[in-house]
C-alpha cells in the first residue's frame, strides 16, 4: 500500500464522493466479522486520540471472518500496538484490518472469499482483553465500519 502517490484530483463535489463510496461499499456487500457481537469501543476520538476501528469483545479463540472477498495483502505481528493481524484489499480501493488474534490461519497473497475464516480473537499487541479490533478503509483512509456494515450500524447508530 503506497502513501506516498498522489491521488488524481477530484472534479465532483465531496457530498457526491461520499454518496459514490456508500453505494460502492454497499455494492460490495460488507459482513459483519464476528458472528456475535459486543461492541467495546466504536470508531472515533478515545482518550484524547482517533480509534480508527471498532473493538467486539469475544472470548479468545473465537474465530473472525473476511467481511467481503478480497485479497490478503498483510498476515503478521510487525505492525506496532496491533499483534497479530490480517490485512485483507477489496474491490473499489477497500481494506479491512482484523489485530490481536490469538492465531492466523491465512498467509499474504491467498485469495479469500466473505465470510472465510481467517483467525482466531486474542489479545496480542497493545490489548488489554480478548477483542477483535476491526478496520474498514477507503483509499487508505479510515472510516466508521458502521456506516458500511449493516449489522454494526443497527447495533449503535
Amino acid at each position: 500500500m503506497n502513501k506516498s502517490a498522489p491521488l488524481p484530483a477530484a472534479s465532483r463535489s465531496p457530498a457526491s464522493k461520499i454518496s459514490d463510496t456508500l453505494f460502492e461499499a454497499r455494492q460490495i456487500g460488507f459482513q459483519r466479522p464476528l458472528r456475535e457481537i459486543q461492541i467495546t469501543s466504536a470508531f472515533g476520538p478515545r482518550d484524547g486520540r482517533p480509534h480508527e476501528g471498532v473493538d467486539f469483545h469475544a472470548p479468545e479463540g473465537t474465530p473472525f471472518y473476511a467481511a467481503a472477498d478480497g485479497i490478503v495483502i498483510f498476515a503478521g505481528n510487525s505492525i506496532n500496538g496491533y499483534g497479530n493481524t490480517v490485512i485483507l484489499l477489496h474491490a473499489g480501493k477497500y481494506s479491512t484490518l482484523y489485530a490481536h488474534a490469538n492465531a492466523l490461519i491465512v498467509q499474504p497473497g491467498e485469495t479469500i472469499l466473505k465470510g472465510q475464516a481467517l483467525g482466531y480473537v486474542g489479545d496480542t499487541g497493545n490489548a488489554t482483553a480478548p477483542h477483535l479490533h476491526f478496520e474498514l478503509r477507503h483509499e487508505l483512509n479510515p472510516i466508521n465500519p458502521a456506516h458500511y456494515v449493516p449489522v454494526i450500524r443497527n447495533r449503535y447508530n
